[in-house]
């Protein structure tokens, strides 16, 4: 049997993500960055993601989690082509309710962005 509240919970959860999204909106201004002083628009440039619970899922039919290497797993397409992590940022400039981090890999085959999310 369904909670018939999760419905309710999760549209209030999603109403004040979009309240607090409009007023990070406001905050930024024209520029679309983030409000405040010593923010850094990225915390990591290239090198190793490492594990973290971004990768304690399984990936979406279209990707695979290669899981083989010990400091830091693979993500790949679903055929084994390797993406490279591009960056990371952290979620809570942009949204209050944000990731602690915003990974983003990119294969160049077939010039494919993946964005995924660490809640640690």
């Amino acid at each position: 049997m369904q909670n018939p509240d999760v419905a309710d919970d999760l549209r209030s959860w999603y109403d004040e993500s979009e309240r607090e999204f409009g007023a990070g909106r406001i905050r930024s201004g024209e520029s679309g960055l983030p409000a405040g002083e010593n923010v850094a628009l990225i915390d990591q440039l290239g090198g190793e993601p490492g594990y973290g619970n971004w990768a304690a899922f399984r990936p979406p039919a279209a990707l695979a989690l290669d899981e083989s290497h010990p400091v830091s797993p693979t993500l790949r397409l679903a055929d084994g082509r390797p993406f490279t992590f591009i960056a990371a940022t952290a979620g809570y400039p942009w949204v209050a309710h944000g990731p602690d981090a915003i990974l983003m890999f990119f294969e160049p085959e077939t010039r494919t962005s993946v964005f995924t999310f660490d809640w640690s």
